[in-house]
C-alpha cells in the first residue's frame, strides 16, 4: 500500500507539472490573477464589443468618485456619510448601506487584503460611465443591485489666486478652492467640488478644479470660494465669494484673497479671534462687529467660550446649512468637535437623542464638547 500511495502522489505531481508547462495553472492562482484584471484585460463577453470598456489599466482611482465616506470591512465597504449632490446620493445610496462588490468583484477586506473601492471603480466602470454595485440595503438587510452612472467627461475651472497681503504663506499653509451652490443664502457651505494644494510659492498661485457637470442644476447660482489655512486657522479668504457663470466645459476665473485679521501667533487665540475663527469655520462667513461685541459682553458677564462654540454649532444658521437634515446635522457637529465622523451606531444614537427633544440642539452640542474636553490629551 505505501508503494501505491507514493506512486499516486508522484502521478499527481507530474500532472500538475504538465498542466503548468501547458500554460494552465491551479484554480486558486487563476482566480487571483482574474481578480486583479480590469474588464478590458478579461475575455470579452460574447456579442459585446470590447471597445465598451476602458483602455487596459483603467483610469486613475480618483477619476470616479462616489462621494462617500467609506469604512472597509471584511464584508464590504460600509458607507458612513454620503455627500450632498454626489453620484452616491443620485444613485440612492444612504449611510449604513454596505457595498459588497463592484461589477461582481468584492471590495473592502478580502482574505486579509484591501481592495479599495476607488481602484475597483477605475477598473470596472465602462466607457459610458456605467457600473453596477451589489449593495446590502441598511433599511431591510436585503441585497440589491444598484446601477451607477458617472459622467464620462469632467468640466474644469482654472485661474490664478492673488492676495491683498503680499506676504508669502508659511511652509504649512494650504489653499482650498470650493465651488458653492449659493441659490439659497444659507447654503454657504454647500460645496459641489473642491481642490486643496500647498500654498508654497509666490503669488499669484495657479489652480485648477475638475467637477462633474451633472451636479449643476438649472436655475441655480454658483460661486467660488478660496481660503488660505495654516495650522487650522483661516488666515485669508475671498470676501465675498466670487459668483461664476458655468456655461461651458472650461471656465477661467481669477480670485483674490483678503486677510481675515487672524495670525498664527503661538498655540492659542484671543477670545475674539477664536470666535471669528468659528464663524468662518462653521458658518462660512465673517462675524459682524456687532456679533463680536455681543459675545465679548457675554464673556465679561461670566459666559464661556464653550457656550459660544455650542451656540454657533446649534444655531439655526448652521442647521439650515445641513438642509434641515437631523442626520447630517449630528454627523457634521460630531465631525466639527472630534475631527472625524461618528460611527453609524453613534450617529444613530445622537439622532435618536435629537428626535426625542428637537429643541435640545444646544444641549446635545454642549454634551459633545464636554466629553471631548474630558478626554486625555
Amino acid at each position: 500500500m505505501p508503494r501505491i500511495s507514493a506512486f499516486l502522489s508522484n502521478v499527481l505531481r507530474l500532472t500538475v507539472l504538465l498542466a503548468c508547462l501547458a500554460g494552465e495553472e491551479p484554480v486558486a492562482a487563476q482566480e487571483s490573477r482574474d481578480r486583479d484584471k480590469s474588464p478590458s484585460q478579461s475575455t470579452p463577453v460574447a456579442g459585446e464589443a470590447q471597445s465598451r470598456y476602458l483602455p487596459p489599466g483603467g483610469q486613475p482611482s480618483g477619476t470616479y468618485k462616489l462621494g462617500i465616506t467609506p469604512r472597509n470591512t471584511d464584508t464590504g465597504v460600509q458607507i458612513l456619510q454620503v455627500a450632498a449632490g454626489s453620484v452616491a446620493q443620485r444613485s440612492g445610496l444612504e449611510p449604513n448601506d454596505m457595498i459588497v462588490n463592484v461589477a461582481g468583484y468584492q471590495v473592502g477586506l478580502v482574505g486579509g487584503r484591501l481592495y479599495d473601492i476607488g481602484d475597483e471603480l477605475a477598473k470596472r466602470v465602462d466607457s459610458r460611465g456605467n457600473v453596477s454595485l451589489l449593495v446590502r440595503n441598511s433599511r431591510d438587510g436585503k441585497l440589491i443591485n444598484v446601477p451607477v452612472q458617472f459622467t464620462s467627461s469632467l468640466w474644469s475651472i482654472s485661474g490664478e489666486i492673488a492676495a491683498a497681503d503680499r506676504g508669502n504663506p508659511g511652509p504649512n499653509a494650504v489653499v482650498t478652492v470650493r465651488l458653492l451652490d449659493i441659490t439659497r443664502p444659507q447654503w454657504t457651505t454647500n460645496a459641489i467640488a473642491e481642490v486643496s494644494f500647498s500654498a508654497q510659492g509666490r503669488w499669484p498661485l495657479a489652480y485648477r478644479m475638475d467637477f462633474d457637470p451633472s451636479l449643476l442644476q438649472s436655475g441655480h447660482q454658483y460661486a467660488l470660494e478660496a481660503k488660505l489655512v495654516e495650522r487650522g486657522l483661516i488666515l485669508m479668504q475671498t470676501i465675498p465669494v466670487a459668483k461664476i457663470n458655468l456655461n461651458t466645459s472650461t471656465t477661467r476665473s481669477n480670485l483674490k484673497l483678503i486677510s481675515t485679521g487672524i495670525r498664527p501667533t503661538g498655540n492659542s487665540l484671543s477670545p475674539s479671534a477664536q470666535i471669528t475663527q468659528w464663524y468662518q469655520q462653521y458658518l462660512g462667513r465673517p462675524a459682524s462687529p456687532r456679533e463680536i461685541s455681543a459675545w465679548e459682553s457675554d464673556l465679561k458677564s461670566g459666559g464661556s467660550l464653550q457656550k459660544v462654540q455650542a451656540s454657533l454649532l446649534s444655531s439655526s444658521e448652521f442647521y439650515d446649512q445641513q438642509n434641515d437634515n437631523p442626520e447630517r446635522f449630528v454627523n457634521e457637529v460630531y465631525t466639527a468637535v472630534e475631527g472625524t465622523p461618528p460611527s453609524p451606531e453613534l450617529s444613530q444614537s445622537l439622532r435618536s437623542d435629537l428626535e426625542k427633544k428637537p429643541s435640545s440642539r444646544q444641549q446635545l452640542v454642549l454634551d459633545l464638547l464636554k466629553k471631548h474636553e474630558s478626554k486625555p490629551k
